[in-house]
């Protein structure tokens, strides 16, 4: 829906994934003389996901710790859409994997898998909920 996508993806992509993608593009400029376009287009998109669903579990991680804000309860994406923040998790989730074994990326994937979803999980599961991160 294009209010779930102007409440989460307009705001985290303004965030943390155009962070995310200026440094993974910008890696890639540096360490190659010739980066390849596609795996630019890649990296972009990478960094997209990676910026959107860090920023999902942010924000599921703050309703699980109870954050109540007055900021952080009007743009919960959570509060207003929480299928369609997971739809986005779960699709976000699955292109990281896709360009994490298209590229041999193992190293970004054990840096996610180990400070990222371990942490997120902990704090969830401290908050008493019940969650399985593959």
């Amino acid at each position: 829906s294009s209010d779930f996508q102007r409440a989460a993806g307009g705001m985290h992509e303004k965030k943390t994934a155009r962070l995310i993608q200026l440094c993974l593009i910008g890696g890639a400029a540096l360490s190659q003389q010739n980066p390849d376009r596609r795996l630019l287009i890649d990296l972009y998109k990478l960094g997209h996901h990676l910026g959107v669903a860090f920023q999902l579990f942010d924000d599921l991680c703050d309703i699980a710790i109870q954050k109540d804000q007055a900021h952080e309860l009007e743009i919960n994406p959570f509060l207003f859409y929480p299928h369609l923040s997971l739809e986005q998790i779960q699709q976000s989730l699955e292109f990281i994997e896709k360009v994490v074994q298209q590229y041999s990326l193992f190293t970004i994937q054990y840096l996610i898998n180990e400070y990222y979803l371990d942490k997120i999980k902990d704090i969830l599961e401290k908050a008493g909920a019940k969650i399985t991160i593959k």
